[in-house]
C-alpha cells in the first residue's frame, strides 16, 4: 500500500466543496453586526443574536458533514499522518515476512507440489479468506470473521463461536477458487511453535477434552513407563513431547491432529501467497492494518485476550518454568526438529518470541 501527494490533493478537493457555506456564513455575520451597530433596537439584538446563534450552528455542522464525508470517502487514504505511517510500516513488515518465508520455503524444499485439505473462513462482503490454525488466536479471529459477517458475538460462548463460523467456512483441497477470481485478502495468523504447543497440551490433553481422550489413552499406551502403574493421570508434556516427534502426528493428516499440526500441513504458505501474514505477538498491530486494508467498519476490532506477547501470563510462566524443564536435551532437539518449518517460515528462534 503506498501514499502520495494523490491523498492530500484529494482533501482539498474535498474541503473546496464546502468552502460555500462558510463564505456564506461569514458573509451572515457580517451584515448581523452591521444591523446591531447601526439600528441598535432591542428587537434587532435579538434577531443578530440568533443569527449569530445559527451562523455558528451552519460553521459546526458543516464541519461534522465535511469530516464525516472525509472519514467516509478517504478510507482508503487515512487522514493523519501518524495512521499513513502506520500502514506504511505494517505493509513493510508483511513483506519482510512474506520475503523471508519464500526464502525459507525454497531453502526446506517446501514450495513445490500442491495443497492438500483446508479450512478457510469467508467473510464475502469484504473480500477476505482466513486459513485458520488451532490454538493461534484461532477463538478471537473466528470473532472478528462473525462480526464482519454481521453477527453480535458479545454474548457467545466459545463453543457457539466455532458452530456458527462452520456457515462461513470452506473445507476443500486448496483455497476456493472465487478466492483467486475476486481478488480476496487472504489471511494467515500463526504464534510461537513453542507455545502453541504447550497452549494445545494445557487445553486439550491436560484439562482432558472428552474429544481429546483417544490421543491420551494413545500416548500413556506408547510411551508411560508401564513399571510406573498409572494410567488414571493425564500425559505429562514429556509423554506428549514424544508423541508429537513422531512425524505422523505432528502432521494434520495420517492419525494426526490441528491442535499440534504444522502450520505448512494447514494452510500451505509455500503454495499460496497470502497478502496478511499475522504473529499472535504483534496481533494488535497487524489485524489494526487487515481492515484498514478490507475497508472494515471502525466498530469491527481484533478482541482482546491475550497480553502483549500474545499469551496468556499462565502459558508463558508454564513454558519457562514448568513444562520445557521435564524434558532432557535430546527431546528438546527432537522436538525442535519436528516443528523446524514453523520456526524458520515465520521467523522465530527456539529461545524466544520473536
Amino acid at each position: 500500500m503506498e501514499w502520495n501527494s494523490e491523498v492530500l490533493v484529494r482533501r482539498i478537493v474535498l474541503s473546496r466543496r464546502y468552502s460555500r457555506i462558510f463564505i456564506q456564513a461569514i458573509i451572515l455575520l457580517v451584515l448581523g453586526y452591521f444591523a446591531f451597530c447601526f439600528l441598535g433596537s432591542s428587537r434587532l439584538k435579538h434577531v443578530a443574536a440568533k443569527d449569530e446563534f445559527s451562523i455558528k450552528t451552519t460553521m459546526n455542522q458543516a464541519l461534522k458533514v465535511a469530516q464525516a464525508d472525509s472519514a467516509g470517502e478517504l478510507a482508503k487514504a487515512e487522514p493523519n499522518i501518524e495512521e499513513i505511517l502506520f500502514l506504511e510500516r505494517i505493509a513493510r513488515r508483511m513483506k519482510d515476512r512474506k520475503r523471508m518465508m519464500r526464502k525459507q520455503c525454497k531453502a526446506l524444499g517446501l514450495n513445490m507440489g500442491e495443497a492438500d485439505m483446508m479450512r478457510v473462513l469467508i467473510a464475502e462482503d469484504y473480500k477476505l479468506a482466513y486459513c485458520y490454525v488451532p490454538k493461534a488466536g484461532c477463538s478471537n479471529m473466528k470473532k472478528l470473521i462473525l462480526e464482519l459477517n454481521g453477527i453480535n458475538t458479545n454474548k457467545l460462548r466459545n463453543k457457539d463461536i466455532h458452530s456458527l463460523s462452520k456457515v462461513n467456512e470452506t473445507k476443500q483441497i486448496g483455497m476456493p477458487d472465487f478466492v483467486a477470481e475476486d481478488n480476496y485478502i487472504k489471511l494467515m495468523l500463526v504464534r510461537h511453535p513453542y507455545e502453541r504447543l504447550i497452549s494445545s497440551y494445557n487445553n486439550k490433553i491436560l484439562q482432558r477434552d472428552r474429544k481429546f481422550d483417544m490421543f491420551s489413552r494413545q500416548i500413556k499406551l506408547l510411551y508411560r513407563d508401564p513399571t510406573l502403574n498409572d494410567t488414571q493421570s493425564p500425559p505429562t508434556f514429556s509423554e506428549f513431547a514424544e508423541f508429537v516427534t513422531n512425524g505422523r502426528n505432528s502432521g494434520s493428516h495420517n492419525g494426526g491432529d490441528p491442535h499440534w499440526s504444522k502450520y505448512n500441513s494447514l494452510c500451505y504458505p509455500c503454495l499460496i501467497e497470502y497478502d496478511v501474514i499475522a504473529h499472535l505477538e504483534t496481533i494488535q498491530e497487524d489485524t489494526r492494518y487487515l481492515l484498514k486494508l478490507i475497508k472494515a467498519p471502525t466498530k469491527v476490532l481484533f478482541q482482546s485476550g491475550y497480553s502483549k506477547i500474545g499469551l496468556s501470563k499462565t502459558e508463558y510462566g508454564n513454558f519457562k518454568n514448568i513444562y520445557f524443564k521435564q524434558l532432557n536435551s535430546s527431546q528438546k532437539q527432537n522436538l525442535y526438529k519436528a516443528y523446524e518449518s514453523d520456526f524458520k517460515l515465520f521467523g522465530y528462534s527456539e529461545t524466544n518470541n520473536t
